[in-house]
């Protein structure tokens, strides 16, 4: 005991006051080796505030830190979760003997889904500000009054957070960048970067005016990129014009422009016959035949551009030859998967109403003939699902 008493003597004040927050470090250490710094931080903390304000119970902070530990490891407590309890909700918890998870605070009903950054957050906007939620959708930061929603979002794509975001979140954006802040050099100057990194956001995904006017109905004028002009019927006819010459139908009136891969070809449709025009402008002609789009599309390249019409046709034959039990491996001979991918992905981007849940279902048999093309199909359900709720929130 007196090597002990002498062991404490030549500590460091410093240590000295810190031997509780140490000896909770120490459980957090025994209970995982692995643990990060910021659960670690996250428990002393709160370990430490339950302690000091519990009246019920003579439970130590190490009694706590346990109990937050097992949250965690066997209640699959998310730690951002976590911090949106209230210190007395996690006492309560403590002493009723049960699990935090009932008292995390849930998203008001009232909000306006914004995007999701690649931890999977989601940002909510309300006329109190932007509320965030994690992954199980609970409540994990609250709006503060102080605090700047432009300064957030825009910080976000400066920092390439961004994960997903919804047509509708962009009309509010552009209307922000092109009627606030762009003819202000003090704000061009402060959100350079996120506007930059907004429209790479935009450009990698192809998604222009036109796409976010179609979802929200709206007529404004939000073009801000190059490439809001360039993915128009207008522009896209000029080009087939230049070599209509060359074309079996020489009426410009009959053509419709129906789709663009990122290579810079373009297809256009008229008198049963499509016309590609690639990059060298070098002109090629074919006979409408099923899937024509998604067969021509090479190994790398994808859809920048699909008309709605000619996305519905592509979604209803694949509908019909999952109906008539032609989806088999002769099949995919026959069709190239990875453009049936790039296809659906397109679908989802561009949130186009080719898909209803019915047809998603059926169209799982295709991905268990090849299970590669999950994930996208996964993507049109999860968006078709949320446009179901809310459309429910709106009424």
């Amino acid at each position: 005991m007196k090597s002990l008493i002498k062991l404490y003597d030549d500590m460091s004040e410093e240590v000295k006051n810190n031997l509780r927050n140490i000896l909770l470090v120490q459980v957090c250490k025994e209970y995982d080796e692995d643990i990060d710094n910021d659960t670690i931080e996250t428990i002393v903390n709160l370990s430490n505030e339950c302690w000091l304000h519990d009246e019920y119970t003579r439970a130590g902070a190490d009694d706590y830190a346990y109990y937050l530990l097992d949250e965690i490891y066997n209640n699959k407590l998310d730690i951002q979760y976590l911090a949106s309890v209230d210190k007395w909700d996690i006492i309560q918890a403590f002493n009723d003997h049960s699990s935090i998870r009932s008292f995390a605070k849930t998203k008001p009903s009232d909000m306006e889904y914004i995007l999701t950054t690649k931890d999977d957050n989601k940002y909510y906007a309300s006329d109190d500000g932007i509320y965030i939620t994690n992954s199980k959708d609970f409540l994990v930061q609250e709006p503060h009054p102080m605090e700047d929603s432009e300064q957030i979002i825009f910080d976000l794509f400066k920092n390439n957070l961004v994960a997903y975001m919804p047509l509708s979140s962009h009309l509010g954006i552009r209307n922000i960048i092109k009627n606030e802040i762009y003819g202000d050099e003090s704000l061009e100057e402060k959100y350079k970067e996120g506007i930059e990194n907004y429209k790479k956001y935009c450009k990698e995904r192809f998604i222009t005016s036109r796409d976010i006017l179609r979802v929200t109905k709206s007529k404004e004028n939000i073009d801000i990129m190059e490439e809001d002009k360039i993915y128009t019927d207008e522009e896209k006819l000029k080009r087939l014009d230049n070599v209509i010459n060359k074309l079996s139908c020489k009426d410009i009136n009959k053509y419709t422009y129906v789709a663009s891969y990122e290579s810079g070809v373009d297809f256009y449709y008229a008198n049963n016959k499509y016309v590609a025009i690639n990059n060298d402008n070098i002109v090629k002609e074919f006979e409408d035949k099923d899937l024509l789009l998604l067969n021509e599309l090479q190994l790398n390249d994808k859809f920048s551009y699909i008309s709605e019409d000619e996305s519905k046709k592509i979604a209803d034959y694949l509908i019909s030859e999952c109906k008539n039990d032609k989806i088999n491996e002769k099949w995919y001979e026959k069709n190239n998967s990875y453009s049936l991918r790039s296809y659906l992905k397109y679908e989802n981007d561009k949130e186009l109403d080719s898909f209803t849940n019915e047809k998603i279902m059926l169209l799982y048999v295709i991905a268990s003939s090849n299970p590669t093309l999950s994930k996208e199909l996964q993507k049109v359900e999860d968006k078709n699902i949320k446009n179901s709720k809310d459309n429910d929130l709106e009424m």
